[in-house]
């Protein structure tokens, strides 16, 4: 009974995205996804000369954000419906593909973990979570290098769910070709000493953001993944659990970081402002502020400027990088 329940849910879903894609698109971002701070940061490294690609698209929250930054959007999205839901809902300027992004072009399985008999596609990978129940399909695989070309990238972004090696070894070449800023999410330590060791040779320096500043990445370590992180009464934008990395041409990591910590000094200083202010109300009229419906954890506050290139830059980022040799 239960199997057919959730099947049935499945179908009506299916329907649905079907009959009013626009609509559901916009119920499945505000239920399914908990903003990050890094996509407060967005505006900093997106040039919107420039294209950016969305690796592992899901819903489409960074594929809609980057859509009004970036001069094209090309997302990839293994999960066939999912992919389908974004062709229809978003922008003009974003290209679906329904390929999951690798190291080779071809055919593969996909594995989505199933948590009481859901599809949990948000955790699918092509590489298979141990230890757990798997729905597994067959897709279709490319490469960035096969898939890109030609175009002129200026920011990428990856959430692979374990596979981020076989993703950036297939665009190594557009990555040395055009220099893009780089964040990919990692959820191991492992994970983010092999993702660091792939940019090391590309002249790339890694930084994440934790507690509203920027670090280099010599300064992470194991314990700003100890899962009881994730257990913290704080949304998402404050969360001291770190599993998204910044990579960039190494002489534009101090420019970016700059960028990156005036913008979030700002909003903190917003922030304590808020705080105070609330807490300044609510003694007045004798009102607590908790219950007020967390108000202050969810106001947004302005983007930082849109990156734009000086007039007469070279087309690349990071073009005074010197550019490694790159075989194959």
């Amino acid at each position: 009974m239960k199997t057919a329940n959730i099947k049935l849910l499945r179908a009506i879903r299916k329907l649905l995205r079907t009959m009013f894609p626009k609509f559901m698109h916009a119920y499945e971002l505000s239920h399914k996804h908990s903003g990050e701070v890094e996509e407060d940061l967005l505006p900093i490294v997106v040039d919107r000369q420039r294209d950016a690609v969305d690796v592992g698209a899901y819903v489409g929250s960074y594929t809609v954000a980057l859509a009004k930054l970036a001069r094209v959007v090309h997302a990839f999205e293994p999960d066939v419906e999912l992919a389908t839901l974004l062709r229809r809902a978003t922008a003009s300027n974003v290209r679906v593909s329904n390929n999951a992004v690798s190291d080779r072009g071809g055919t593969t399985e996909f594995h989505v973990p199933l948590f009481e008999g859901r599809r949990e596609v948000t955790l699918g990978s092509l590489v298979a979570a141990p230890g757990r129940d798997q729905y597994v399909r067959i897709v279709g695989t490319t490469t960035l290098d096969a898939d890109l070309p030609k175009s002129d990238v200026g920011f990428i972004k990856i959430d692979v769910e374990g596979a981020e090696r076989s993703v950036l070894v297939g665009g190594r070449q557009l990555i040395a070709r055009c220099r893009p800023v780089v964040l990919v999410e990692a959820n191991t330590s492992d994970a983010v000493e092999t993702i660091s060791a792939f940019f090391e040779p590309l002249g790339y320096a890694g930084f994440f953001v934790r507690e509203g500043r920027t670090f280099g990445l010599s300064e992470f370590n194991a314990d700003m993944q100890d899962p009881r992180l994730l257990e913290e009464p704080v949304p998402r934008r404050q969360m001291r659990f770190v599993n998204n990395f910044f990579f960039a041409p190494r002489d534009a990591e101090t420019q970016l970081r700059d960028e990156m910590d005036r913008f979030l000094a700002r909003e903190s200083g917003v922030s304590v402002s808020l705080g105070l202010s609330e807490k300044l109300i609510s003694v007045m009229l004798g009102v607590s502020a908790a219950g007020r419906g967390g108000a202050r954890s969810s106001t947004r506050h302005p983007a930082p400027a849109r990156r734009t290139l000086p007039s007469g830059s070279a087309p690349c980022f990071g073009s005074r990088v010197p550019r490694p040799t790159v075989s194959g």
